[in-house]
């Protein structure tokens, strides 16, 4: 598998460069809300020790950046991602969708782990955002197409 570097990235949309389009059924609210949403509540709701192995509840300031991540780098028509939480307080936004798999760690605000891979075009990179969230445009226009 080709391992593209992150120097690559220029090949890959900008964010600002992408036309959203509206959901038809509610304009105002993108499709992949309310699930995210669903998962959100579900996720904060989970109490000390929900995993068995005694893992605290999952940091509601890492759901705020995640929200906030999403709110930035999602199309209207995306799907909305799977929604885990992680033993150590943090959450896992992922999607797997055809030949396409993107999985972003949070463990803590401002910073979250991404990894993406295409197998059909052999790309595979992983990074690190912060905030600026626009080297999430060609991943998440690969899985919204």
């Amino acid at each position: 598998m080709l391992a593209v570097a992150m120097a690559d990235e220029a090949l890959l949309p900008r964010i600002e460069e992408r036309q959203p389009t509206r959901s038809l059924v509610v304009p105002d609210k993108p499709v992949w809300m309310e699930p995210v949403e669903r998962q959100v509540l579900a996720i904060i709701g989970l109490p000390f020790g929900w995993d068995a192995f005694g893992a605290g509840p999952v940091r509601r300031d890492v759901v705020w950046f995640a929200l906030s991540l999403l709110d930035s780098a999602m199309l209207d028509d995306t799907p909305p991602p799977h929604i885990a939480p992680m033993s150590h307080e943090g959450i896992m936004l992922e999607w797997h969708r055809d030949a396409v798999d993107l999985e972003i760690e949070i463990e803590r605000p401002g910073e979250a782990h991404v990894s993406y891979e295409d197998r059909v075009r052999g790309v595979e990179m992983s990074w690190t955002i912060t905030t600026d969230v626009n080297s999430l445009a060609g991943p998440i226009t690969m899985l919204t197409g």
